[in-house]
């Protein structure tokens, strides 16, 4: 197995892929947030969030205009009961930082809504109680204008956050 590979993505706008999640229950269902958010200056831009149902055969465009513009994903998780729930980071790339942070989706990745602000860059979902996420945003540059750093935990799907005291300041903390 992984002796041969073969390209799957060369139709799509961009080749740098972020975040790539696969349904747990179906896999032949795959989603592919595309940028580079590695917060560097020669990174590549998102160019929109795909899905294949096809186990990557064809990709199609799902999420536009609910998700930023040039967002750069940099993690996907997928609700392992519930499916049709999904959760994105997009913590870069994107023209107004009012539009960073976690995405949630309730309807397989068709539309996207902002749950929590800031550079969150890695998002955890609890495999046993899926209404339980995890996520981290820090300081990522000196005069970052993110609204909010440290880490932060829902226990309601994402609907609120708060944050976690974990004994450090927040600006000695890096990627999760």
């Amino acid at each position: 197995a992984g002796q041969h590979w073969h390209a799957v993505s060369d139709d799509l706008p961009t080749q740098a892929m972020g975040a790539i999640a696969i349904d747990p229950v179906d896999t032949n269902i795959v989603y592919a947030g595309t940028g580079e958010a590695s917060y560097a200056q020669r990174t590549f831009d998102g160019g929109g969030m795909f899905k294949s149902t096809d186990g990557g055969s064809s990709w199609f465009e799902i999420g536009a205009g609910t998700l930023p513009p040039y967002g750069r994903a940099s993690d996907m998780v997928i609700d392992p009961l519930t499916t049709a729930v999904l959760y994105a980071a997009i913590p870069d790339g994107v023209r107004n930082d009012d539009s960073i942070g976690i995405y949630r989706s309730r309807d397989a990745g068709a539309t996207w809504q902002l749950v929590l602000t800031g550079r969150m860059a890695d998002i955890v979902i609890n495999p046993k109680n899926p209404s339980i996420l995890y996520t981290h945003s820090s300081k990522v540059f000196e005069g970052g204008s993110a609204q909010r750093y440290g880490m932060f935990k829902t226990t309601d799907s994402g609907d609120s956050w708060f944050k976690l005291d974990v004994g450090m300041p927040d600006s000695l903390m890096g990627r999760t």
